[in-house]
C-alpha cells in the first residue's frame, strides 16, 4: 500500500521522485500507479493497450512557497472502439498544462481581486488567467432571456482617466449586465438596440 499523502492529489499516478530546480520550485516525476489501467478519452473504457506515451510538464497549485510543476507520463491508448486515443486524466483536462486544482484555484482568486493581480500572485501570464476567468464565465452566466426584459438601466463609465468612456446596460429588474460597449454615442449603444431587437 502507497501510504505516501501526496499520492492521492493525483489519481493513477505515484511520485516517482522530485527535485527543487531553485529556491522556489519544486518538480515533482509521477508514473502510474500498479494496477491502475489507463481510460480511453473517447469512450471511457479502461484498457491493457498502449499506444504511445510522452511526458507533459503541467503547473499544480503551489505548495507553501514553492510553485509545483509535475511531470506526467501521459499515455496514448490503443482502445478497441476509438483507435489510438489520449488517456483520460481526471485531475489533468484535455491538453491543458494546468491542473483541475490550479484551474479551480485560479477561479476562485479572479472572483476577489482583478486578473492582473491573480497572474502575478501566481506567475502566470494574463492571457491564461483571463481565458480561464472568460471559461468560467461561460459556464456561469447565462444567455438573458430577451422576451424577459422589461426595464433597462444605461449608465456610462470613465475609462483611462476620463479620456475614454464605456456604457453599461443592466436589466433593471434583474441586475444582470446586458452589454458593455466602448465610446458613449447613440452609434456606441445601436449594437446593443440591434442585438435586442
Amino acid at each position: 500500500m502507497n501510504a505516501n499523502p501526496l499520492a492521492l492529489f493525483w489519481e493513477g499516478f505515484t511520485i516517482e521522485s522530485y527535485s527543487q530546480p531553485d529556491a522556489q520550485s519544486l518538480l515533482i516525476r509521477l508514473q502510474p500507479a500498479d494496477g491502475y489501467l489507463p481510460c480511453c478519452s473517447g469512450c471511457h473504457q479502461h484498457t491493457h493497450a498502449i499506444h504511445d506515451s510522452s511526458i507533459r510538464r503541467v503547473r499544480e497549485r503551489d505548495l507553501l512557497h514553492y510553485r509545483v510543476w509535475l511531470e506526467v507520463p501521459v499515455r496514448r491508448v490503443r482502445c478497441a472502439t476509438c483507435g489510438p486515443k489520449l488517456e483520460q486524466i481526471r485531475w489533468l483536462p484535455g491538453r491543458q498544462h494546468l491542473t483541475a486544482g490550479m484551474i479551480q484555484w485560479v477561479e476562485s482568486l479572479v472572483r476577489l481581486m482583478p486578473i492582473q493581480h491573480v497572474a502575478h500572485l501566481l506567475g502566470l501570464h494574463w492571457h491564461t488567467v483571463k481565458a480561464i476567468d472568460h471559461q468560467r464565465l461561460k459556464r456561469e452566466v447565462t444567455e438573458p432571456d430577451k422576451c424577459r426584459i422589461r426595464r433597462l438601466v444605461m449608465d456610462e463609465l470613465a475609462l483611462f482617466k476620463g479620456h475614454r468612456y464605456a456604457t453599461v446596460v443592466i436589466d433593471a429588474d434583474t441586475q444582470q449586465v446586458l452589454w458593455v460597449g466602448e465610446g458613449r454615442s447613440r452609434a456606441a449603444v445601436r449594437p446593443f438596440f440591434e442585438w435586442l431587437g
